[in-house]
C-alpha cells in the first residue's frame, strides 16, 4: 500500500466518525503570496485555496486543504496544485488562537511529488463564527528526483465555523 493512501485513510477516519469527541469543524479560504525556492534561487509564486479542519479534544485537530500554486512570472499554464493533510495543535484563547501543524503534501500537475509540510500561525476570531487566519506554511520535497524544493507562502484568509 502506498504511503499517501495510508495518510488519506488515517485522515478521513479522524474527520469522520468522531462525533462524540468532536469539538468543532471549520472551513477556511486563503490567498498566499510566497515563493518557490531551490538552492541558490527563489522565484515568486502565489497560492489560492481552501480547506476544512476538525478540532478534536485538548486542542488537537486534523485538517486538509488544496491550493493552486500560480507562478509569479511566466505563463499561467505553469500552475500546479498542492493538496495537504495535516495534524495540528491549537493553543486556545478567547479571541486569539495560535496554532502549529505538520503533515503530508502532494504536489501535482503533469506529475506528482510527495512532500512534507509544516506551518504555524494565528486565528483571530472577529465574531463567534468568523475569524481572520494568518499562517506561514512551507512544503518541502524533491519533485521529479531533482533538488530539494520549498513551496512557501504567507497565507492570509478567513475561517468559518
Amino acid at each position: 500500500m502506498k504511503l499517501p493512501l495510508i495518510y488519506g485513510i488515517v485522515f478521513l477516519s479522524l474527520l469522520s466518525g468522531l462525533e462524540g469527541r468532536a469539538q468543532e469543524t471549520r472551513e477556511t479560504v486563503f490567498i498566499a503570496p510566497g515563493g518557490l525556492s531551490v538552492p541558490g534561487n527563489t522565484t515568486r509564486s502565489y497560492q489560492v485555496g481552501g480547506g476544512i479542519e476538525r478540532l478534536l479534544e485538548r486542542g488537537f485537530g486534523a485538517s486538509g486543504d488544496i491550493a493552486a500554486v500560480l507562478p509569479g512570472a511566466g505563463r499561467i499554464s505553469n500552475t500546479s496544485g498542492l493538496a495537504s493533510l495535516d495534524l495540528n495543535y491549537h493553543f486556545k484563547g478567547v479571541h486569539t488562537e495560535p496554532f502549529v501543524a505538520a503533515g503530508y503534501s502532494l504536489l501535482f500537475r503533469d506529475f506528482t511529488a510527495n512532500m512534507f509540510n509544516f506551518s504555524g500561525g494565528i486565528n483571530y476570531w472577529i465574531t463567534q463564527e468568523t475569524g481572520l487566519r494568518l499562517e506561514f506554511r512551507d512544503s518541502v520535497g524533491s519533485p521529479l528526483n531533482g533538488p530539494r524544493v520549498h513551496y512557501w507562502a504567507f497565507r492570509i484568509g478567513f475561517n468559518f465555523r
